[in-house]
């Protein structure tokens, strides 16, 4: 059966359909849903870490996620990486850190509140289609390090609301890691530029479009 109307989640999906199908699809932004200003609860047994401050990075543990170039990264850096997700990399990923490394899998709501809103910054670091963590960092005012591709082309813009690199490599994230300052960054104009990814856009517009082809 052929469609009549096709709906991209981002333009790199948008360029796909155009590829295969022929047809320009709409994009429909998908909407993070972590929410700053809710109930925060302090992750257990982290809470010397986390005062101290760490860049974040939020992903199943998967090869290519990435995960394991940015835990060799920080080895030797004097900052700190929080890991949040879970998968068949854990042990290998723990086996390979260093302590200024940490890990946490199947937190609350409450307690991502409370790791993104405790975070330096964010590291996006696998090729998404879309790629929803730098949203939800950024409705807190944190910043990301994005790997230049994918869904992170559509959502990151440079110097509002963080930074690319061009590879996955240990070498880059090491660099853009020591390089971000986090002062540069104005939380209120990345939660500003968030902000345009929020549920509401998306219900509103899925509503008109819906409307459109009924």
């Amino acid at each position: 059966m052929r469609l009549p109307n096709y709906v991209a989640n981002s333009s790199i999906i948008q360029q796909r359909i155009f590829d295969v199908y022929g047809k320009r699809a709409d994009i429909i932004f998908p909407p993070y849903s972590v929410q700053n200003g809710e109930p925060q609860e302090p992750i257990a047994g982290l809470e010397d870490f986390m005062e101290r401050g760490y860049f974040m990075i939020v992903s199943r543990l998967l090869p290519y996620k990435n995960v394991q170039h940015a835990v060799e990264a920080f080895s030797g850096l004097d900052h700190q990486l929080l890991v949040v997700g879970a998968g068949p990399m854990l042990d290998e990923l723990k086996s390979m850190s260093t302590p200024n490394v940490a890990f946490v899998s199947n937190i609350s709501d409450a307690q991502m509140r409370c790791a993104y809103a405790g975070s330096t910054a964010l590291l996006a670091v696998s090729h998404e289609d879309f790629g929803i963590t730098p949203l939800e960092g950024g409705a807190f005012g944190k910043p990301t390090i994005a790997l230049q591709a994918g869904g992170f082309l559509d959502t990151i813009s440079e110097g509002i609301n963080g930074a690319f690199i061009n590879t996955p490599s240990v070498q880059d994230i090491r660099k853009a890691v020591q390089e971000l300052d986090s002062q540069q960054y104005s939380a209120e104009a990345i939660k500003a530029h968030v902000k345009r990814f929020n549920e509401e856009r998306f219900i509103h517009q899925m509503k008109a479009r819906l409307v459109q082809t009924s």
